[in-house]
């Protein structure tokens, strides 16, 4: 084949060839300009674990007879929860797992070992310490908001949402706490109650303004931007 037969033939591939490039280019760019996906609500935040001061101040009750138990000591708490803080996390979870056998309802024990399983998505058994804690101390917001956050880890968020809004109930100024509530019931798609904490946010004070700029929330803004 003669270069005039080649040149013949690569002239009307020349346009496609081109229309080709340019879709390509096209489709990158369309990618890059498109939104990010919604996150799931909470999911980049982490517990609080709690410390009450009645707690660490407490001497762990020893429940067994068994003279070959040693008692715990009255800063046994206060000396896990400062392993805890300095890293030493495996000491502390022994401690906490140790002060928990003697005393199940200690709430810095339940607390603090809830946020070492969730540290180590271990979200199952952070859920069950976080459960326990809201039981036995059902007027301390820490432990719902450590529980939502495990639930919502799980995909559990039927569950995280009534956790949310036991949690608004007993904190009903926390602006936060409404704000998130609102991010749940907008992630499901639940439009009136999206709006309906959004609205009890704004009462609180809370600026919405970056409402206006998330995905989740559009579909609340018509009552929440006048």
């Amino acid at each position: 084949m003669d270069n005039q037969q080649k040149e013949k033939l690569s002239k009307p591939l020349l346009p496609l060839i081109l229309l080709l490039m340019l879709v390509i280019l096209l489709t990158v760019i369309i990618s890059n300009l498109r939104p990010p996906q919604k996150q799931i609500p909470l999911d980049q935040a982490k517990p609080i674990p709690a410390t009450p001061p009645a707690t660490i101040n407490k001497q762990p009750e020893i429940k067994s007879e068994d003279p070959a138990q040693t008692p715990l000591r009255e800063d046994t708490v206060r000396e896990a929860i400062k392993k805890y803080r300095l890293g030493k996390i495996e000491e502390a979870e022994s401690d906490f797992r140790t002060i928990l056998v003697f005393d199940p309802d200690n709430q810095a024990a339940l607390s603090y070992l809830g946020t070492i399983f969730f540290s180590q998505k271990k979200y199952k058994e952070a859920e069950m310490l976080f459960l326990r804690e809201t039981k036995v101390y059902p007027g301390d917001p820490l432990g719902f908001w450590n529980l939502a956050l495990t639930q919502t880890k799980l995909g559990k968020f039927k569950e995280s949402i009534e956790t949310m809004v036991y949690l608004c109930g007993i904190s009903p100024a926390n602006k936060e706490f409404l704000i998130e509530t609102a991010r749940l019931y907008a992630y499901v798609g639940d439009r009136e109650n999206t709006e309906k904490y959004l609205q009890l946010a704004k009462k609180q004070g809370a600026d919405l303004s970056h409402i206006l700029e998330d995905k989740s929330f559009f579909p609340a803004q018509s009552k929440t931007d006048r």
